[in-house]
């Protein structure tokens, strides 16, 4: 018996009470995803791209972000209609977080009967890295288009359409062009290829294969050409990070609650004998993106190790969790394990706040408090600011400051690097910026307080010092989120 008959042989319907919970943790999350916060720092760059229209899109995206070149375009079309608010702009990743959704629950309702289905929705949306998806950037767009692209393969590979190949393969190419990290989700049609019924031959697998990534060639090669050029933060990933990525604890935990109550509960309940095919296909899914960043990360020591890379990776993480939470003899066993684990999360969630880089509100007590004779010097957190050319070049230095041209900020600024400890850097520091302090009496300092891997020391930290030995004293700082504001005085 085929994978897809075994599993499928047992599947019923829901109630309709076993959509009330998981319809209410998709509700909360989407909506505390994107309602109020200010903008943090990626999402100011995206802002910055799409801010003059469609018609400067090709120059701004393939010059600082190539990687999301499809996504801006969308983005672009979605302001003219609903407007350049935070809650507009974010609204067009809830949009496509829910078409992702849909297409999971018909993947896995396929597979492992609509329960299971449900369970991996509910479990996906509350995965950490979701939101960083719900934020004025690519992942979500790029996670539905993945997403369908497999739901058309399966089709593909278990008909002869020749229409659900071209989805395949267009909506393939699509999510490459939307967030180029996402291009190594070719390996997942391979994956359900060698799990499902072979009705296709692997020479047509690999045809499949070697199109997409001819087609997404040219953004590969921008991207790493554009990388190239940046200069090298050493950031390379722990042993500990990895074992967190690959062993969700709160999932792991509230699936583990959810299926001991239901065979505790519910007299006769049992698991099933599990698909190996299935279990070991989601489990390659989960980490196969995890462990491929590790030590893509790990070789260079570049900041490849971020959640938000191998969001792809999630639904994976979603199949696995929700065929241990439903892969019972009893039907009665699989609602409770469910319920549980949808009730766990609801109280998980409910706590949850966004991490906050309030560039609004740092911008805004600059604005109120300085004056004609205030310099104000910012830094950003980007590491393009580290690329000494960058700094003098008004048109790089406006996408530098891209949270300041956001929220306006009045006065004249200086962008900083995270350290002037190189001759360039200094030279910045001595022929730019200092010229500027001489003439002033007060400085604002605006820091993303990130920690400087190269000289272990807080950024704001360094550079009130550096202040403090040109004679400028703290009069007070606030913190805005990770967002530090000094104001200091001679």
């Amino acid at each position: 018996m085929s994978v897809i008959d075994d599993l499928n042989a047992e599947a019923d319907q829901l109630r309709w009470w076993e959509w009330l919970m998981p319809l209410a943790v998709v509700a909360i999350v989407i909506a505390r995803g994107f309602w109020g916060a200010s903008l943090w720092l990626d999402e100011t760059l995206s802002s910055w791209v799409v801010q003059d229209g469609v018609a400067h899109v090709w120059s701004r995206a393939t010059t600082y972000q190539p990687q999301s070149l499809l996504y801006f375009y969308v983005l672009a079309g979605w302001q003219e209609i609903a407007g350049d608010s935070e809650v507009a702009m974010r609204a067009l990743s809830g949009v496509w977080l829910l078409v992702a959704l849909v297409g999971l629950y018909l993947l896995v309702r396929g597979v492992s009967g609509p329960r299971a289905a449900l369970a991996a929705c509910l479990i996906l949306i509350v995965c950490d890295p979701i939101l960083k998806a719900l934020s004025v950037r690519p992942y979500s767009m790029a996670l539905a288009l993945t997403i369908w692209s497999l739901v058309a393969t399966i089709k593909w590979l278990k008909s002869s359409s020749g229409a659900a190949r071209c989805w395949h393969l267009l909506l393939a190419v699509a999510a490459g062009y939307t967030q180029v990290t996402f291009i190594g989700f070719l390996i997942v049609p391979v994956l359900w290829w060698l799990a499902l019924p072979k009705k296709r031959s692997g020479r047509e697998v690999l045809t499949n294969f070697v199109f997409v990534l001819v087609l997404t060639s040219p953004i590969l090669w921008h991207t790493y050409a554009q990388l190239s050029q940046l200069p090298r933060i050493n950031v390379g990933p722990d042993i500990v990070a990895l074992a967190r990525s690959l062993v969700p604890g709160n999932l792991l935990v509230y699936v583990l609650c959810g299926a001991l109550v239901a065979l505790i509960s519910v007299t006769g309940a049992r698991p099933v004998r599990m698909s190996r095919q299935l279990l070991v296909t989601a489990a390659t899914w989960h980490a196969l993106p995890v462990l491929a960043l590790f030590c893509l990360a790990f070789v260079t020591g570049a900041a490849f190790f971020i959640d938000r890379y191998y969001i792809w990776a999630l639904p994976g993480t979603a199949l696995v969790c929700a065929i241990l939470l439903t892969s019972f003899t009893n039907q009665t066993a699989s609602r409770v394990a469910l319920c549980v684990a949808a009730l766990l999360m609801f109280g998980r969630e409910s706590g949850r706040h966004w991490q906050v880089e309030d560039w609004r509100g740092a911008v805004g007590v600059v604005n109120e408090a300085g004056s004609s004779d205030t310099a104000v010097l910012v830094y950003p957190g980007l590491v393009e600011a580290d690329i000494p050319t960058w700094l003098e070049d008004p048109k790089r230095t406006d996408y530098l400051a891209a949270p300041l041209q956001r929220y306006r900020l009045t006065q004249p600024f200086r962008v900083l690097p995270s350290q002037v400890e190189g001759a360039e850097m200094r030279n910045y520091l001595l022929d730019s910026v200092i010229p500027d302090l001489e003439r002033v009496d007060r400085v604002f300092l605006i820091a993303n307080a990130k920690f400087n891997q190269r000289l272990q020391v807080g950024v704001t930290g360094y550079y009130a010092q550096i202040l403090s030995e040109l004679g400028f004293k703290v009069e007070w700082m606030s913190n805005y989120g990770a967002v530090s504001v000094l104001e200091m005085k001679r």
